[in-house]
């Protein structure tokens, strides 16, 4: 049996959590026994929940960048954005 079928196994084998517990803490407490899924869990975990903030972005964007702005070079925009984002 290979590591990652062993993994899998484990991972059945494990008691679930209720919906209502920490998932990060859950797979922060079982990365060192199931380290492929705490990875996968990690990223799939810090997807956020909803597009407003790239939604906010492109809004600020379209704001920074008009026909009144149109010499503004793309590196001094990017900038702009960027340090506008961090505000937020």
């Amino acid at each position: 049996m290979t590591a990652t079928e062993l993994e899998v196994r484990r991972h059945f084998e494990t008691v679930s959590i209720s919906r209502d517990a920490n998932h990060l803490d859950y797979w922060r407490d079982h990365c060192a026994s199931l380290p492929r899924f705490s990875i996968i869990a990690r990223d799939v975990l810090s997807i956020p929940a909803t597009s407003v903030p790239s939604e906010r972005l492109f809004s600020k964007a379209g704001e920074l960048i008009s026909a009144r702005t149109s010499s503004l070079k793309a590196k001094n925009a990017d900038m702009i954005l960027f340090l506008n984002n961090m505000r937020d």
